[in-house]
């Protein structure tokens, strides 16, 4: 829009004339401009604050960084709770802690996915060098990678065991039978543990929760 306009009032896209000495970037004027753009919008990129002012980018980042103390922190993300879900937490929590022997007996399990070709996080990995490498990682399009259950208590882990295929009803089920089940009775006291899931559709599965219901009762979370 600045070129446009610049464009319609002189007839050319270059900068008008300067006189005068040219104000500098850092007066108190410009830093409180700058602190307080970024005092409402926190999230507002260095570019668009030097949009909005007039200011070189790299003026504002010395601005922001040097005289503001100023750090631009990475955003979290978080799942997503809704109000009823904050009331069944602290409930959930208080029976946990009322007494010292369910986190004795406790089964918590998950799925997840293990790439094989050693992917690389590129926001946490870091060249350290005295010039820019520009180092590369080649990445297959689809890589391979394989689907591991496991089951965590506070004295023993239960498996991991392997799906050759996503994780269904049917496939989830089976596992649990002929797997988990076997290697969980080897334990002493097996009947004293409560088994935890998540709400994965396969997981959700009506045969799966009859019979978690069947096997663990009351113990099944």
């Amino acid at each position: 829009m600045r070129v446009i306009q610049k464009l319609e009032s002189i007839g050319s896209v270059q900068d008008k004339p300067r006189t005068g000495a040219p104000k500098k970037a850092t007066t108190d004027e410009k830093m409180e401009e700058i602190r307080l753009l970024l005092q409402d919008s926190p999230g507002m990129s260095i570019k668009r604050v030097h949009l909005a002012n007039g200011i070189s980018v790299g003026s504002v980042h010395s601005i922001a960084a040097g005289i503001l103390n100023l750090y631009p922190y990475r955003i979290k993300i978080l799942h997503q709770l809704k109000s009823p879900d904050f009331g069944k937490r602290k409930k959930f929590a208080e029976w946990f802690l009322s007494s010292p022997t369910i986190s004795h007996f406790f089964i918590v399990s998950n799925e997840a996915y293990f790439h094989l070709d050693g992917s690389v996080n590129n926001y946490n990995f870091r060249i350290w060098s005295e010039s820019n490498r520009n180092h590369v990682v080649e990445k297959q399009f689809n890589p391979a990678k394989v689907l591991v259950w496991c089951s965590i208590s506070k004295n023993k882990i239960i498996g991991p065991y392997f799906f050759n295929s996503n994780v269904n009803g049917e496939n989830y089920l089976d596992m649990l039978k002929q797997k988990f089940l076997p290697d969980h009775k080897k334990q002493k006291l097996y009947r004293s543990c409560y088994f935890q899931q998540d709400g994965a559709l396969a997981h959700r599965a009506k045969p799966v929760q009859a019979w978690l219901a069947q096997e663990f009762g009351d113990k099944f979370v």
